[in-house]
């Protein structure tokens, strides 16, 4: 069997070693001339972040053969959220948002409809409902108009009226 023998470590070896073994101190010195932009830099940074929206992803898809695509424009000066929600989506606004289009005030979005007669409404800020001013409206059976759009099929295409 081979023979262990002990192996004789330079004591300058040793003691390198065992520095790394110890736990170190690192002093850092923070100059207040310094530290005084760099906060002021954080916090604008900060707020820019904070006051930054995520983008409106877009929310026309592909239109079917029998189907058209639809813009939907509403003025709401003040707004800060406007959906549009109808028949089209069971009345669901998280699946139409409008984004900022252009002019202060203006949302819009493009949205695929199936031809038929669709009702709709505009949900501003999550609380309010506002009827299409451009558009015919007509009593949704709640006591309540809703807009609607109807989007036809014929030999030229489909449309909306």
């Amino acid at each position: 069997m081979a023979e262990v023998r002990q192996r004789v470590i330079a004591p300058s070896a040793r003691r390198w070693w065992h520095r790394l073994a110890e736990p170190w101190e690192i002093r850092l010195r923070l100059r207040p001339w310094i530290l005084g932009p760099a906060l002021a830099a954080a916090a604008v940074l900060v707020l820019i972040l904070a006051r930054s929206q995520p983008p409106v992803p877009p929310v026309a898809v592909a239109a079917a053969p029998e189907s058209v695509y639809v813009r939907f424009v509403l003025y709401a000066p003040g707004a800060h959220r406007v959906s549009v929600a109808g028949t089209f989506n069971q009345w669901d606004a998280t699946t139409a948002p409008l984004a900022p289009a252009g002019a202060a005030g203006v949302w819009a979005t493009t949205v695929a409809l199936p031809v038929g007669q669709h009702q709709y409404a505009f949900l501003v800020d999550g609380r309010r409902w506002v009827n299409d001013p451009a558009a015919p409206m007509v009593d949704d059976g709640f006591g309540r108009r809703n807009s609607v759009v109807a989007v036809t099929a014929g030999a030229a295409g489909a449309r909306a009226l």
